[in-house]
């Protein structure tokens, strides 16, 4: 018998929000968007929406369509990056933390797989990981805790993961503000 897999809320929630999004540019410009929120709170909302977006660890919220938004309504597509990148490495903490922290209540059979991971990671030269783990954060839209979480299990250190993880979030986070700044602008000023 084939298993077909089921359709859930971790998969609903990110595409009525991605069309819910849609629909909302579509009524209100990105500049009166900008001007309704007022230019310091939509850095501010962009840090917490990172935030929320690095915290959910089931659940990937897409702040990037705001990021892009905003920087098409005339914020600094530069800030908009970094503010992102902060509020994401703040909400992918608890994730790793979670994972390292959670250890103790692990299985035994996932323990024995832990230790291999670990063991596989510590094998490895740093400049693999973190330049695997910067290549991720750089082209990955996706939650970054599909790589914290294990990687707080396997107690690998925390700065060898989020220094470079967060860096190419940077890039990822500042290269779609520019998109936006530059791209998405350029559909609403015709």
């Amino acid at each position: 018998m084939r298993h077909r897999p089921k359709f859930s809320a971790a998969y609903a929630i990110p595409l009525v929000m991605f069309l819910g999004w849609t629909v909302f540019i579509y009524q209100f410009t990105p500049s009166d968007i900008v001007e309704f929120v007022g230019t310091e709170n939509g850095y501010v909302a962009s840090l917490l929406l990172a935030f929320i977006g690095g915290l959910s660890v089931l659940v990937s919220l897409p702040y990037h369509l705001v990021i892009m938004t905003f920087a098409a309504g005339g914020l600094n597509p530069w800030l908009l990056g970094l503010v992102a990148s902060v509020g994401q490495l703040t909400g992918d903490t608890t994730s790793y933390f979670l994972g390292f922290s959670g250890r103790h209540i692990a299985p035994s059979r996932l323990s024995r797989v832990i230790e291999r991971f670990r063991f596989w990671c510590s094998a490895r030269p740093y400049w693999q990981m973190a330049g695997t783990l910067f290549v991720y954060g750089s082209i990955s839209p996706v939650s970054n805790d599909w790589i914290l979480v294990p990687m707080g299990l396997a107690r690998y250190p925390y700065w060898r993961v989020m220094l470079p993880l967060e860096l190419g979030n940077v890039v990822f986070n500042t290269s779609m503000a520019l998109l936006g700044s530059y791209g998405l602008a350029s559909l609403f000023s015709s």
